[in-house]
């Protein structure tokens, strides 16, 4: 059942479509979790499904044979105004164990919490048939290819499948313990995104059968700052203070292609679709780090900086789905499987290290290290629905994961610049929504609602010297998403509109 958009009626509702077109806002809380930003409004609210029935700014990331049976020259839009973010580490102002010359360093209140609320951007896909796109009049209806039956459609498209976004500045901590008192100041910013640009082309073969493929651009990019310091008493009366930072920012380009195809069977949509191995054209990644420690044993200073290369592999991955269309709604299941990478994420670097020490003069080095992070294969599945209640209103729902390809994190001693991945976190989500359809459009607003848990390095500022430790870490979140789809005719006829309602006389 293939029902189009929200009637663009009265000036005040096209004139909120133009300004929605124009609006970009979104972020999600992980790192590297492939997908996890909305991809399109109703795939989002029912559950990440499209592998099957996709038929919005996620098709051509899910399945670019999906994209055949979207409406001729129709524009899809999804805008998430919102995103509230709640992430929880557990053990931050303690996360690991205690040098014995601190004593017994008791502190009640151990974890930290974070709260941010968040603008965001999503999908904007331009979608046309290709005769039209061929022979630029727009009054061309049929579409034939060389195929009986067959019609063919384009599409250019922008996405951001992932965004995580955390900043937690200015943390401090003052609390006695045995030898005394202890007193820390941290801050966290962590910066991660993945967002793929290119064309995609489907065609319908018969009644039953329709392939798809796209060809993608993929900018990844990563910057993080961690900063700690810390001054303390020991058992022996004197106070040590130590101080533990890193940071790193890089970007990788890859070029990636996903091949789809969907067949109708029994009343069923089955969906299938592949992304496979990208070809790398360049990346950079600089870091630096800095390691003190001042006690009545001895003091030692370390800095360390690096600049190389950086590739961030997207995933191989394949999908299939299931899709049944009634009179009164829609349902799909879906499950896709990412193998795995030994270097999912790759850095070669000049390194170039400088330590004083205690009454000695500064001593330097350089040397090259190649430093990566292995992923995982992982399944993830989604299920979603839509039900009509009128011919015009809909409600839509779904249930969806977003594991991290990620194994547990198992940090590199500093003053080593290789910890690439400084998070990871698994996801599980609830999408509920509503749909509202007319002759110019769709409109559709709801939200999705995620819980996640993993893990986080940080700091440890018990250890001499300080060191890297991981502790545990769960967030939710709530995003908020309005979204649809129009055709150029409704745009033209809503810009046209305002200008009219702005022109004196009228």
């Amino acid at each position: 059942m293939c029902r189009q958009g929200l009637g663009v009626r009265g000036l005040w509702s096209r004139a909120l479509l133009v300004l929605t077109l124009l609006t970009t806002a979104t972020r999600a809380p992980c790192q590297a979790n492939d997908r996890s930003s909305p991809l399109g409004g109703r795939s989002a609210l029912m559950g990440n499904t499209g592998v099957a029935l996709g038929r919005d700014g996620a098709a051509p990331f899910t399945n670019p044979a999906t994209i055949v049976g979207i409406d001729d020259r129709k524009v899809a839009f999804s805008v998430n105004f919102l995103s509230l973010q709640t992430n929880r580490f557990h053990d931050w102002h303690r996360p690991s164990s205690v040098d014995p010359s601190f004593g017994d360093v008791s502190i009640n209140h151990r974890a930290i919490s974070a709260v941010r609320l968040s603008a965001v951007p999503s999908t904007l896909c331009l979608f046309i048939s290709f005769a039209a796109l061929k022979s630029g009049n727009p009054k061309v209806k049929e579409d034939p290819t060389p195929w009986k039956g067959g019609h063919q459609r384009f599409a250019l498209c922008l996405a951001n499948l992932e965004s995580e976004d955390l900043l937690v500045p200015a943390l401090s901590v003052r609390a006695p313990i045995g030898a005394g008192v202890t007193a820390q100041d941290v801050s966290l910013s962590r910066k991660w995104t993945r967002a793929q640009v290119g064309p995609t082309y489907s065609a319908q073969v018969n009644d039953k059968l329709a392939v798809g493929a796209s060809l993608q651009g993929a900018y990844t990019t990563i910057s993080f700052i961690q900063d700690e310091s810390s001054l303390t008493s020991a058992m022996d009366g004197t106070a040590v203070q130590s101080s533990l930072g890193a940071a790193g920012n890089g970007y990788s380009l890859d070029l990636t292609a996903i091949l789809g195809a969907t067949y109708e069977l029994a009343g069923l949509t089955l969906g299938a679709s592949i992304q496979l191995p990208s070809a790398h054209i360049l990346g950079s990644y600089a870091a630096t780090l800095h390691q003190t420690v001042d006690a009545m044993a001895g003091s030692q200073a370390t800095l360390v900086r690096g600049a190389g290369s950086f590739r961030a592999k997207p995933p191989v991955r394949i999908a299939a789905g299931v899709g049944k269309t009634g009179d009164r709604g829609t349902v799909e299941v879906d499950a896709s499987f990412d193998f795995g990478y030994a270097e999912g994420l790759k850095s070669s670097l000049q390194v170039d290290n400088t330590v004083s020490t205690d009454g000695g003069a500064l001593s330097s080095s350089s040397f090259n290290a190649t430093y990566s992070a292995r992923t995982l294969p992982i399944v993830n599945g989604a299920i979603g629905g839509e039900y009509f209640m009128t011919h015009r209103l809909s409600v839509l729902g779904g249930l969806w994961t977003n594991l991290s390809a990620f194994p547990a994190l198992k940090p590199a001693t500093a003053p080593s610049l290789g910890n690439l991945v400084q998070a990871r976190a698994h996801r599980l989500g609830l999408s509920l929504g509503l749909g509202s359809y007319g002759p110019g459009g769709e409109l559709l607003f709801g939200t999705q609602l995620g819980y996640g848990w993993g893990q986080a390095i940080v700091a440890n500022p018990y250890s001499i010297p300080n060191d890297w430790s991981v502790v545990n870490s769960t967030n939710f979140s709530a995003l908020f998403i309005i979204a649809g789809a129009t055709n150029i005719r409704a745009i033209k006829g809503a810009i046209e509109g305002v200008e009219k309602a702005l022109t004196p006389g009228n």
